[in-house]
């Protein structure tokens, strides 16, 4: 992964940014090694038409930062207007702790996403060098001119002879240059190069600094935060290693370790975030009744002729079930499917794959999407065969930004509080 070279533009300290919005297309100029890298990389996810001197790009259903071989950064923000941090951490995609109880000022609205997470992570590592960073007693080898310690005497023999000026020691030596030390410096080496706000990055490049001379980086970090241990005494690095790993995670394990993606990224796929906040959702609301929801397990709607083994299943987002003692399998009360899309109706893909999921077990059903254009309405099916199951409910699920966490946290569970009762309007427990 690079992490040095010139990442200024000009001489004018600022980053050069390549802003788009989700979904939308933008006209860019960009080099040939940064064309060629985005086609060869990141085809999946972007769209790229080359014209020679301008390029239209636009970048599907993925929110983030991708690093190019120029140096230069494009930042992808959601084409929903949301705290995506916030949206994040609810989704299990970051630590939620890492934002809990945060005073208003600590996270800016509409700040890029590794600036929020390069500014939280710059306040704990500031506040860890005041306090003085953690030290243990690490074994050294060294040559001394004077004994230290005791004497390597294979060594020492070998490379002195019988009459030595200088001694080869082994010494017990308290240091800085830990595991908890090395992983923090390796996560200001992985975030710096994402930072799109000048002043920022000044402040990451001297704690960097602070660091250079006494730790060296993790060369595994991930296994090494594994391995951490806190205790009373270095418990005040618990929210630092948090935001480390909520970094490091996006750097090694979302395809973009250094054999395959050398320039640092860190993006999410948007739609699975967004299904997995409306599972979560739906899974705590669910809790204390005699309900559970169950994900992509409706059932087997067809298999092949010439091998049971190839089946056809039915996977909707989540399954609403009612718990019964006397039966091995929960019956289905409804079904429903998370959208992450901004149309202002259901398509008619999303439309027969929910009336697929219906039909087969002969429940109603919900569409979620975003709250910003998709007007909320029912729709009823005209067949009297298909009537009994019930109305396919159009709903949208509030992530308007906020300035904390928990009153964002608070308005996804109102908006979904409502429909969620509709669906199960027929039983006899309201939720």
């Amino acid at each position: 992964m690079r992490t040095g070279g010139n990442i200024l533009d000009d001489n004018r300290g600022e980053r050069s940014v390549h802003k788009v919005v989700e979904n939308d297309s933008k006209q860019l100029q960009l080099s040939r090694e940064d064309v060629t890298y985005l086609q060869q990389e990141w085809d999946d996810d972007v769209s790229l038409i080359d014209k020679g001197d301008t390029q239209t790009i636009s970048v599907t259903n993925t929110v983030g930062v991708i690093g190019l071989p120029s140096g230069k950064i494009l930042s992808i923000t959601p084409k929903v207007e949301t705290s995506l941090l916030y949206l994040l951490a609810y989704a299990g995609r970051v630590n939620d702790k890492i934002v809990r109880d945060r005073h208003p000022g600590a996270i800016e609205l509409g700040d890029s996403l590794t600036n929020l997470l390069g500014q939280l992570f710059l306040t704990e590592i500031e506040h860890l060098h005041r306090q003085g960073l953690d030290q243990d007693y690490r074994t050294t080898e060294s040559t001394e001119r004077h004994v230290r310690g005791q004497i390597q005497v294979q060594k020492q023999l070998q490379q002195h002879g019988p009459v030595p000026t200088e001694f080869e020691c082994q010494y017990q030596d308290r240091t800085p240059n830990i595991p908890i030390n090395q992983v923090l410096v390796k996560t200001v080496n992985v975030v710096l190069p994402l930072i799109t706000d000048a002043d920022l990055r000044a402040r990451l490049q001297q704690a960097q600094a602070r660091f250079k001379p006494v730790v060296a980086p993790s060369v595994h970090p991930l296994e090494a935060l594994e391995q951490i241990s806190l205790s009373r005494l270095n418990d005040h690095y618990r929210a630092a290693l948090l935001l480390s790993q909520a970094i490091l995670e996006q750097e090694y394990l979302h395809d973009t370790t250094e054999s395959t993606r050398p320039f640092p990224s860190m993006v999410f796929p948007m739609p699975t975030v967004f299904e997995e906040v409306v599972q979560q959702v739906v899974e705590t609301t669910l809790d204390g009744t005699p309900y559970r929801m169950s994900k992509k397990d409706l059932g087997t709607i067809a298999k092949r002729a010439d091998d049971e083994r190839g089946t056809r299943d039915l996977e909707p987002d989540f399954v609403i079930r009612r718990e019964v003692e006397s039966k091995e399998t929960d019956p289905v009360i409804a079904v429903g499917d998370a959208k992450w899309k901004t149309d202002k109706k259901p398509s008619s893909e999303d439309f027969y794959q929910l009336a697929t999921y219906q039909a087969y077990a002969d429940v109603p059903g919900i569409l979620i999407y975003p709250k910003k254009q998709t007007e909320e309405h029912d729709l009823v099916y005209e067949n009297s065969s298909d009537s009994n199951r019930g109305r396919l409910l159009i709903r949208t699920l509030n992530t308007d930004p906020t300035n904390r966490y928990e009153p964002f946290v608070d308005q996804l569970f109102e908006s979904l509080r409502d429909p969620l009762s509709e669906l199960l309007d027929h039983t006899d427990t309201p939720i």
